[in-house]
């Protein structure tokens, strides 16, 4: 309190007014120049107040709330300078002084430490060519923004026509109020007008859309994939407002809320009407074709029966005469052999020659006909194994004769034994037999690779044939060769070509005359599997 007192107390000191000598013009001139100075610190510090209060947007704001206590307080010292010219309360005004020379110190500090900060602010110029940058990139990406909406549109429209020409649409429906929203491609395909699904609750139009008979199984549908959040499949027909029927195909999802119950189902419908009546199609041509295949099977079988039966009278009913007529030649030839001429002899020969020859067809005839019904029984075993067994017979055969036997051993397949046997001493005895004007022959077995495939074959260096005749080669009765040249009935490569293609492969031959030949044929792994 007492210093409070002090403040106030003049201290014994004279005023201001008495350095002057009390000359009233001298005081006049201080007073009004302190107050107008004090007025105009009081003026910005108020100007500087308002502008703080009004834009509290700006940078730094509290700066200008420091610098506008800063002024006050100048200002107050030139009032305190006006009181002094008749008072003498120095205390008082030193500690205004004071007061105002720790906010002087506190402000400068703040400026000194505010001043980095304020020179990164941009200047005018930065700030028009940073707005100058922003408009460009505001009217880039309006730009952009444009060319997507236009890309958006033509998109939109490309789908559209897309699922026009799929004759397809699409649905959403909101599981809570039943509403509805249908594309306008999915409306033309039931026959609606454009607009008429639009948010609109559908279930009281549905019943009179889908067909009565596949309505309980539609709603089944929906009502299982609502139950268990799941995906959405149903065919059925619907029944459109012009009394066409179509068929529908409806797939979609079900779309749970947060809490995982269903919130939305969205989906596509496909109009498979064509697809349905080719079905149909196809069944009944299926069912035609079951009723054909069944009735070329029971000619098939018939067929058989009937060379069976005629397998038969071949068998039995003609080498009875041809046996007579063989045996009565061989026993004019050895009782009556005094009796006849050369010219007689010779007649009888060639009688016995072609029963001989005849037999042989028939035996021939007989086993082409015993491959086509035979049933396969598939097995693996080494088809080197039954070439080397088959070139041992013919050489035990003709022992002088002189052959090299090139056969590639380990050689497995999968099909038939007994009958791929036979196709194997068809083609070798064919190679026996074409090479047996040669001194010396070479006949060779093995495998190679054929246009990406494996190829089996069977090769020899004899008599040859003509490649421009090849398609008469494996034909039944077809020689290429006279018999005299080398004797044949022309049913051998027959019979090897049903053989393979019995099982499901293919048989070809390359030649040139006096240059061999090489049969080469496939036999599929799953050649067993063919009947």
């Amino acid at each position: 309190m007492h210093f409070f007192q002090h403040l106030w107390d003049s201290g014994g000191f004279q005023p201001y007014g008495f350095c002057c000598n009390w000359n009233s013009g001298l005081l006049w001139l201080h007073v009004i120049s302190d107050t107008l100075i004090a007025l105009a610190y009081f003026a910005i510090a108020f100007i500087l107040f308002t502008f703080a209060r009004k834009r509290r947007d700006i940078p730094f704001n509290w700066l200008f709330l420091l610098f506008g206590v800063f002024i006050v307080a100048c200002g107050s010292t030139y009032l305190m300078e006006v009181w002094n010219l008749r008072h003498a309360q120095y205390w008082l005004a030193g500690a205004l002084e004071a007061a105002t020379a720790l906010i002087s110190v506190g402000a400068a500090f703040a400026a000194a430490r505010t001043i980095p900060a304020l020179l990164r602010i941009p200047n005018l110029s930065e700030w028009t060519q940073a707005n100058a940058n922003l408009e460009t990139l505001v009217a880039q990406r309006t730009q952009e923004l444009a060319t997507s909406n236009e890309a958006l549109r033509q998109n939109r429209e490309t789908l559209g026509l897309a699922q026009k020409a799929a004759r397809m649409g699409a649905w959403v429906r909101d599981v809570s109020t039943g509403r509805s929203t249908w594309t306008s491609e999915l409306e033309d395909l039931f026959g609606l007008e454009p607009g008429t699904i639009s948010f609109q609750d559908t279930s009281q139009m549905w019943p009179n859309l889908v067909h009565p008979d596949d309505l309980p199984a539609v709603d089944k549908a929906v009502a299982e994939a609502l139950q268990s959040v799941s995906a959405f499949s149903s065919e059925f027909r619907i029944i459109r407002p012009d009394g066409k029927l179509r068929w529908i195909s409806a797939r979609g999802n079900v779309i749970p809320d947060g809490a995982g119950r269903p919130n939305r189902m969205v989906g596509i419908s496909i109009d498979v009407t064509e697809q349905k009546l080719a079905e149909e199609q196809f069944r009944d041509l299926n069912a035609s074709l079951e009723f054909r295949v069944a009735e070329r099977t029971r000619d098939l079988s018939n067929a058989n029966k009937e060379l069976e039966s005629f397998s038969y009278s071949v068998s039995h009913d003609l080498r009875a005469p041809l046996r007579t007529i063989d045996g009565f030649s061989l026993a004019l030839l050895e009782d009556c052999a005094d009796k006849l001429d050369d010219l007689g002899k010779r007649h009888l020969q060639r009688i016995r020659a072609a029963t001989q020859r005849m037999g042989q067809l028939i035996d021939d005839l007989l086993n082409l006909s015993r491959v086509t019904r035979a049933q396969l029984s598939s097995h693996t075993f080494d088809l080197s194994a039954v070439v080397s067994s088959v070139a041992h017979e013919l050489q035990a055969s003709q022992p002088e004769r002189q052959v090299a036997w090139h056969i590639q051993p380990g050689l497995c397949v999968t099909g038939d034994p007994q009958l791929l046997r036979v196709a194997v001493e068809n083609l070798l005895n064919n190679a026996w037999k074409y090479t047996s004007r040669r001194p010396t022959a070479s006949i060779g077995f093995g495998k190679t690779d054929h246009n990406g495939f494996s190829a089996y074959f069977v090769k020899d260096d004899g008599a040859g044939f003509d490649p421009a005749h090849a398609d008469r080669l494996f034909g039944a009765f077809q020689r290429l060769h006279s018999t005299a040249e080398f004797p044949g009935t022309g049913v051998g490569l027959a019979t090897v070509q049903r053989v393979i293609h019995r099982h499901g492969g293919r048989i070809w031959a390359e030649s040139a005359v006096d240059h061999g030949a090489t049969f080469f044929f496939t036999i599929p792994e799953f050649a067993g599997a063919r009947k």
